[in-house]
């Protein structure tokens, strides 16, 4: 083996080495908190099964010691099984209802991310019965709670009348909202809605774009 390429070798084994150590390490600390009835240890012990750090993966096991933190309350434990639930992580169990319960407990606590998933479930019906009023609802929530997907979602119900009246000067400002916050689609949804919208209404949705700016721009999902 030449000379760099053995180098190069050497250093990425060290570093496999490194990573598997404090994986376990990770580990024997996660058990030994969650041997005393600690919530976050219960939910570092989820993390390893569920990612598969130190052995297999194990999502049987990361769904028990989910399940432990998430009953004495812990939300970032309740929106892990709100996932694993709702068939979002590869190989877990689907369980709808489960998942909708536990997005909504996360989102009660005040979790952005289960707040636009609990929006999700009620706008598609996934565990519970499709109720747009309550979609909109929980996505302005999740918007509240700096969730950056959320305005985009609120922009296309005010444009299509689910949960709430039509309003287009609404819709186009929560749009420039989901433009600030760099979402994907939100620039071309921009110039549908101003095919659909008079000049007037266009300039009305840029005023009421600076006050939803000032509040909701910035987006950085917990």
């Amino acid at each position: 083996m030449p000379g760099p390429l053995r180098s190069v070798f050497v250093l990425v084994t060290c570093v496999l080495t490194l990573s598997t150590h404090a994986a376990a390490d990770e580990l024997a600390a996660a058990k030994a908190r969650a041997e005393v009835g600690d919530a976050e240890g219960h939910y570092r012990l989820g993390l390893v099964h569920e990612r598969g750090r130190v052995s297999e993966r194990d999502l049987v096991a990361a769904v028990r010691h989910y399940q432990r933190a998430a009953e004495m309350g812990h939300v970032e434990s309740q929106f892990a099984l709100g996932l694993l639930f709702v068939g979002a992580v590869q190989g877990a169990p689907a369980d709808e209802k489960k998942s909708f319960d536990w997005f909504a407990s996360a989102a009660k606590q005040g979790h952005a991310k289960a707040a636009y998933f609990l929006a999700m479930s009620h706008e598609s019906g996934v565990g519970t019965e499709a109720n747009a009023e309550l979609a909109f609802d929980w996505y302005r929530r999740a918007a509240g709670r700096g969730e950056r997907a959320a305005p985009l979602a609120i922009a296309r119900m005010y444009a299509t009348g689910a949960g709430i009246q039509v309003n287009l000067p609404n819709a186009h400002a929560w749009n420039q909202v989901a433009i600030a916050r760099g979402l994907e689609g939100a620039r071309s949804y921009e110039a549908e809605l101003e095919a659909r919208m008079s000049e007037d209404e266009i300039e009305r949705a840029r005023t009421l774009a600076k006050g939803l700016l000032r509040k909701y721009a910035a987006g950085a999902s917990r």
